[in-house]
């Protein structure tokens, strides 16, 4: 009948509407500040490793015959 149909449909929407909420807060923990402060800081040392290596290997080839 219709209102089994109504009742199916509420239950879909329903269960949508928790889905599309769970999603929401996974995105909002992925972006949450301890991790952009985490991948920040492993950014920072990479780049500062990246020119250091660049420094040292600058200071070592002019040596080398």
């Amino acid at each position: 009948t219709v209102s089994e149909i109504r009742r199916g449909m509420q239950a879909d929407l329903h269960a949508a509407s928790l889905e599309a909420r769970e999603l929401v807060y996974q995105v909002h923990q992925a972006h949450s500040r301890p991790v952009v402060i985490r991948w920040g800081t492993l950014g920072l040392f990479l780049g500062l490793l990246t020119f250091a290596a660049g420094f040292v290997l600058g200071r070592m080839l002019p040596t080398i015959p």
